[in-house]
């Protein structure tokens, strides 16, 4: 809740547009989840955000999660009612989720301008948590240019899985990820010092970080 205040759940659905149940037992449930917190006032519930909430879920915050929760909402999990065929048949799912008009991932995204301006904020959301992790985990004060088309280096920021492919979780669900979407998969170290060593990089490093790895490759 922007606003800050504490309010009752009578008013909240009042404001939303939906049934007075129906929001306090959503209310309840996030209080379990510790998105929202309670006060009781008489025999009433006033109910307002966590620390946790204002910090990552209410837009206004610099490390606000919004737009990203908001694109794995309205396109990742729904892609998941796919997961069948693509397990099936080993490719992505592109015109069942998109329509057959759709080339790719990309082109499903880019449909409209409204879409394409979500799925950038998104990645701005995601730079705001981890920006600062991926830039300081190898020393680059040495390239006088950072730019998307490679060059003397490339960095290479995604999730890594361990080499006996074990773990970890959020590795192997962005890799079903990638499979529904676009017949990507997402690698081991090793896997990557060997597409890296193919295109001819002599010296590839590696960092784990929270969520994303790093890998930098210099020819």
């Amino acid at each position: 809740m922007e606003s800050g205040e504490l309010l009752t759940s009578e008013v909240i659905a009042k404001r939303l547009g939906t049934s007075h149940v129906g929001m306090e037992k959503l209310l309840e449930a996030c209080v379990g989840l510790n998105f929202l917190r309670v006060e009781k006032k008489g025999n009433k519930g006033l109910y307002g955000n966590t620390t946790l909430a204002n910090l990552y879920l209410a837009k206004s915050s610099v490390k606000s999660q919004y737009y990203y929760m908001q694109l794995h909402s309205e396109v990742i999990y729904p892609c998941l009612q796919y997961l069948t065929d693509a397990v099936r048949e080993g490719k992505s799912q592109i015109k069942s989720i998109y329509g057959p008009s759709a080339k790719d991932f990309f082109d499903a995204l880019y449909s409209s301008e409204e879409r394409m301006q979500k799925y950038f904020w998104a990645l701005q959301n995601t730079w705001n948590m981890f920006g600062r992790e991926v830039m300081t985990a190898f020393d680059l004060s040495h390239f006088q240019l950072i730019c998307d088309l490679g060059g003397g280096g490339v960095l290479v920021v995604e999730s890594i899985l361990n080499d006996d492919r074990s773990g970890p979780l959020e590795a192997h669900f962005n890799s079903i990820k990638l499979l529904l979407n676009t017949d990507g998969k997402i690698r081991t170290l090793s896997e990557h010092n060997e597409l890296f060593s193919t295109a001819g990089f002599k010296k590839v490093q590696a960092k784990k970080g929270r969520f994303y790895g790093t890998v930098l490759g210099r020819k």
